[in-house]
């Protein structure tokens, strides 16, 4: 009764439902279960890759909750629900802030036995900030011991037939749940207790690997957000459009993938869209309408059944494809140049957003390895995953590797920067014929994680054959007590580079000939930028240093201080060239 809607349904607009929470908690298991579809069998490792929205009409919501309709005699006014399902895995925190601040509702998933977890903890921070009513999605209550499934039954009819151990077993599970909640400022309990929903959250226990109390999930979203939200889910004029994705997609180059929430687009229009190389302006040439109850994500040979349209009303999920699209930034919004509109004035409303994404970015211009991936989001989330994990990055691209793309690793003479990290794209028979003629190692994987333990691989190898070749460049580095960042095992510490130059695998000692570790990693002290050679005399650099035989571990305050100096050993050889190079440098004055 306090919740109600009088607005027409024909001013209603479908809400977009953002689908949150940590990595294999169910998310993409539970669209499947509303598309009865099977994409979570297709994902890399079963891990979501990419942001994808999948539009659920109205029919499919009423032929859902028909069964516990019978009981509450719901009037479904809603056109369908949109949802967006976002990767779960820690690297994708850009894709969750793209999608949580798409929504106007969402679910959040957690699993019942496993509780709270790291992902599902930053997805509650995020639509805190954002104000966004969300409900729990309390998945694989199949997992609890002794649970007998009834697919597709609702929750309480569901749990009515269990035994009385396995009620205490649920309840006990639930307590801790709502306990993890709670100290993170959640006051929730089960939907059919909740009493004001302006200060409580509900939970909505359910499985989504075989629908017990997916029709309750969804009968209640539709509740909240048609009695509760109705006032912003009222169709507007004004043009509301973000794209999700960037891509390049077969028989049409690149493409772009765009949420259409309110107002319309259409073939011709001029559309102007934040790029990495400033505003880009262009025109629509073709517009592709994702069907319902299909996920639109990733390559067009993939949905098939997509239909072209002239024009385009929101609620959609579109493919849009024109020119010079290669650089737009996912998550940004897409705004059509109207005559009466200052392109300039446009030009640096749109170009605001992308100072969020230059924050993360890093790019070193001292050499690195080459990162491509197939969407933007995607590589993203990969630069900040290595940036993370300290792996040099030279330079970026998208699509598939060509010819092009090897000539664009900037080489490594040292050899730890010569390759090229394939995320989720193809690699041409000439790409690769190049990448050998260049000695460039192309390192793919349609898992971000497997990405790095494959190169963390190559560069032990690489560390292996440095040792045994002995001969490194001389360099003399001091200590710079402001950049103590870990003190031991590993140690990770600021030098500043008085001498020569070093790179990743680098062997340091101290005056005293004792071999204090080898750089396994060089980060720039001033931006944090991962990079592969130190060679700017004076800077800071923070260094970590790893050893690679069961010898004595360096410890700073204990074995090393402030006033101490690293040195590399060089051979006699090296010895020989730099007194040529002095006795040369003396005659000349």
């Amino acid at each position: 009764k306090k919740y109600t809607c009088d607005a027409d349904p024909k001013d209603l607009r479908a809400p977009v439902i953002c689908v949150l929470g940590h990595v294999d908690t169910g998310k993409t298991t539970l669209l499947d279960c509303l598309r009865a579809s099977s994409v979570q069998d297709g994902e890399e490792g079963g891990i979501t890759q990419q942001i994808g929205a999948t539009l659920i009409p109205k029919k499919a919501v009423a032929s859902r909750i028909a069964q516990l309709n019978e009981y509450t005699n719901f009037q479904v006014k809603l056109p369908g629900l949109v949802f967006i399902d976002t990767p779960g895995h820690e690297s994708f925190s850009n894709m969750r802030v793209r999608g949580s601040s798409l929504c106007d509702f969402a679910v959040l998933t957690i699993e019942i036995m496993n509780g709270l977890q790291g992902q599902s903890i930053e997805s509650i921070k995020l639509l805190r900030k954002g104000k966004t009513k969300f409900v729990v999605g309390l998945n694989k209550v199949d997992r609890i011991g002794g649970w007998v499934a009834y697919p597709n039954l609702g929750f309480r009819s569901a749990y009515e037939k269990q035994t009385e151990e396995v009620k205490e077993r649920f309840k006990e599970r639930l307590k801790i749940v709502r306990r993890e909640l709670s100290d993170h400022g959640v006051n929730a309990t089960v939907y059919w207790r909740c009493k004001d929903l302006d200060v409580q959250t509900a939970i909505v226990p359910m499985s989504a690997y075989d629908g017990c109390g997916v029709s309750d999930l969804v009968l209640f979203t539709i509740l909240v957000c048609q009695n509760l939200l109705y006032k912003i889910l009222l169709k507007k004029e004004e043009l509301q459009c973000n794209v999700l994705e960037v891509h390049t997609s077969r028989g049409l180059g690149t493409t772009c993938d765009v949420l259409l929430v309110n107002g319309t687009l259409k073939i011709g229009d001029k559309i102007m869209l934040c790029s990495l190389n400033g505003p880009v302006q262009t025109t629509i040439r073709s517009l592709i309408v994702s069907p319902e109850m299909t996920e639109m994500k990733g390559k067009t040979e993939k949905t098939a059944a997509s239909s072209h349209t002239k024009v385009a009303t929101a609620v959609q999920g579109l493919k849009i494809w024109a020119k010079n699209l290669d650089q737009i930034v996912s998550g940004s919004q897409l705004y059509v140049v109207k005559k009466k509109d200052n392109v300039q004035t446009l030009g640096k409303i749109v170009m605001r957003q992308l100072d969020s994404l230059k924050t993360r970015v890093q790019i070193g211009k001292t050499g690195g390895l080459r990162v491509q991936a197939s969407t933007l989001g995607s590589l993203e989330a990969l630069l900040e995953f290595l940036n993370l994990n300290g792996v040099p990055i030279g330079s970026i691209g998208l699509g598939p590797i060509n010819p092009r793309d090897v000539s664009a690793v900037k080489y490594d003479k040292r050899g730890v920067g010569n390759v090229i990290l394939a995320f989720d794209v193809k690699v041409t028979r000439q790409a690769a014929n190049e990448a050998l003629t260049k000695g460039v190692e192309i390192i793919s994987s349609g898992v971000i994680y497997q990405l790095l333990d494959q190169f963390q691989e190559r560069k032990k190898r690489f560390l292996r054959v440095a040792r045994e070749t002995g001969a490194q460049p001389p360099c003399v580095l001091t200590v710079n007590p402001q950049f103590i960042l870990k003190e031991y095992d590993p140690l990770i510490i600021g030098m500043r580079l008085s001498i020569g130059s070093l790179s990743i695998g680098t062997r340091l000692y101290l005056v005293d000939g004792a071999f204090v570790g080898e750089v396994e990693s060089i980060r720039a002290a001033d931006t944090g930028t991962a990079v592969t050679v130190a060679q700017t005399i004076g800077v800071t650099y923070i260094l970590q240093l790893g050893t690679w035989d069961s010898g004595r571990r360096f410890v700073y305050g204990r074995d090393i201080f402030e006033d101490d100096r690293f040195y590399t050993k060089i051979n006699y050889a090296q010895f020989r060239e730099m007194k040529i190079g002095m006795q040369k440098r003396k005659q000349a004055l």
